[in-house]
């Protein structure tokens, strides 16, 4: 049973880490959408229109599933967040 739940851990935590790969990717083709669309702009073209309204509402719901699957691996690492961050200012 022990062996399936540290497979279960290790794929929540890869799976995090996709999530925030892929929070990234959205990010940079939000960007480059919009500096896209303002170079066309000034160059007097109609902007190709390349920019997603609600790619910053995906990004807030695909970070708050990253973060609920990478609880797994530091409540079994036996790690806290906060405190962690704390001790380590300290």
């Amino acid at each position: 049973m022990r062996r399936i739940l540290d497979r279960l851990y290790a794929g929540a935590l890869w799976l995090a880490a996709v999530t925030f790969g892929l929070i990234a990717v959205l990010v940079l083709l939000q960007i480059a959408g919009r500096l896209i669309d303002r170079a066309a702009r000034l160059v007097d073209l109609p902007p190709p229109g390349l920019t997603i309204p609600s790619l910053a509402e995906f990004g807030a719901f695909l970070f708050a599933g990253a973060v609920f699957l990478g609880l797994a691996g530091t409540l079994q690492a036996g790690g806290h967040v906060r405190v962690k961050l704390l001790i380590q200012t300290l």
